[in-house]
């Protein structure tokens, strides 16, 4: 993840937090502060879980594994191309089982 989309997740996240709570009915100016410093703290939790994780929107996987799916399916790729998408499948299916599993239903 890019610097500018960690922070755009971590204000989305700390915008999320802030819905039907106390902070709601707060006056605007505190409102945003309160907001802004639970963004930096989720941001600093970010990062440091980005040092150690990969973290992969779910549209994209899905988007990959049944573009897959798809070229697998239509029988028109050579041999070699049908071993590619098959460990690419593979690769998909070990790192993310769920998706897997709702990409087939």
């Amino acid at each position: 993840m890019t610097d500018s989309e960690i922070t755009a997740l971590a204000r989305e996240y700390a915008e999320e937090e802030a819905k039907g709570t106390a902070v709601e009915s707060l006056p605007d100016g505190f409102k945003e502060y309160v907001i802004q410093r639970n963004a930096n703290q989720f941001e600093k939790h970010l990062r440091w879980l980005l040092r150690r994780f990969c973290l992969v929107e779910k549209e994209a996987v899905r988007k990959e594994y049944h573009e897959i799916k798809l070229a697998l399916g239509d029988g028109g790729h050579s041999e070699w191309e049908d071993d590619i998408n098959m460990e690419k499948e593979a690769l998909l299916k070990s790192l993310f089982p769920e998706i897997a599993k709702e990409v087939q239903s």
